[in-house]
């Protein structure tokens, strides 16, 4: 099968999120603006005992999304220790906040870990990318695939991509 493969130069200049996973904009050195897609499913974990399991199970029913609940060992923040939660993600990016609001209606808000963490800024953090990014990235066929950083998150002397200025006025 062919593919388009492409590697480029850029900065990252936004990212929200899509039915599918998380929009990307690239920007290169030329002002070219590419729009590519990460597949990218949000995640939340919950600590849940085996009568909360079944629970979950009927509260999936009232979603309006397909949920992808499985058990994971995490680190707990205060102890160091290991504990077991469910993590769940959700298809849709777009349908997380209303996934969480959903299950809160039936869960203490204690049993909810990572469910205030907004999908686009999740995809910051499990990638490694940032507002203004610079780096090289690859797409194929749409869809972003691999990047290197040439940038740093804490910089304090970076270069920035030129910009289109646009001017409302009361006309």
């Amino acid at each position: 099968m062919n593919s388009n493969k492409l590697d480029i130069l850029a900065w990252l200049f936004d990212a929200y999120p899509m039915p599918d996973g998380i929009v990307v904009w690239l920007i290169d050195r030329n002002g070219v603006k590419y729009k590519v897609l990460y597949p990218f499913q949000p995640v939340f974990y919950m600590s849940l005992n085996s009568g909360e399991e079944q629970l979950l199970a009927q509260a999936e029913k009232k979603l309006p999304i397909v949920v992808n609940p499985t058990k994971v060992k995490k680190r707990e923040l205060y102890s160091g220790g290991n504990v077991l939660v469910t993590e769940i993600a959700v298809r849709n990016p777009l349908f997380y906040q209303k996934a969480v609001r959903v299950l809160s209606e039936q869960f203490k808000f204690y049993q909810f870990f990572n469910a205030d963490i907004k999908p686009t800024q999740m995809f910051y953090y499990s990638t490694q990318l940032f507002p203004l990014a610079y780096g090289s990235y690859t797409i194929e066929n749409g869809f972003l695939k691999s990047w290197t950083l040439h940038d740093a998150f804490d910089a304090e002397k970076y270069e920035v991509p030129d910009l289109t200025k646009m001017t409302l006025t009361l006309r």
